[in-house]
């Protein structure tokens, strides 16, 4: 079964590559300067709603989209627990796919956000 979850994640990461293919990361509205890899994923793990562009200093929010994005990537880390009580998977298993699917989230995660120079909050 061990097996079976590096086959699910080795495939999982070639969708992801194949998805990501033509997207960039982070441009900000301000100054049109691409933000690097590192520089989006690190902005993302603040607590506070805006980022901080590296470039000219102006305070960037994520985009309502952006934002749903990654409440679904995130999501996607506990999807190892429903295939879980599914298929009857061993801890071991679970607990290596969550951990795969977290890497693949942290990799990923930097090109699916998008900012915008105004935050806005969207009413449901």
């Amino acid at each position: 079964m061990l097996q079976a979850s590096f086959i699910i994640i080795a495939a999982l990461t070639i969708m992801n590559l194949i998805v990501i293919g033509g997207r960039k990361l982070l441009v900000c509205e301000n100054c049109k300067t691409e933000w690097t890899w590192k520089q989006t994923l690190k902005s993302s793990f603040v607590l506070t709603t805006s980022m901080t562009c590296p470039y000219c200093g102006e305070k960037q929010y994520a985009t309502p989209k952006s934002k749903k994005r990654t409440f679904l990537l995130n999501m996607l880390i506990l999807l190892p627990l429903l295939l879980q009580a599914l298929f009857e998977m061993g801890v071991w298993t679970t607990f290596s796919l969550m951990i795969g699917f977290f890497i693949l989230v942290m990799i990923s995660m930097p090109f699916w956000m998008s900012v915008q120079n105004e935050e806005t909050f969207k009413i449901m």
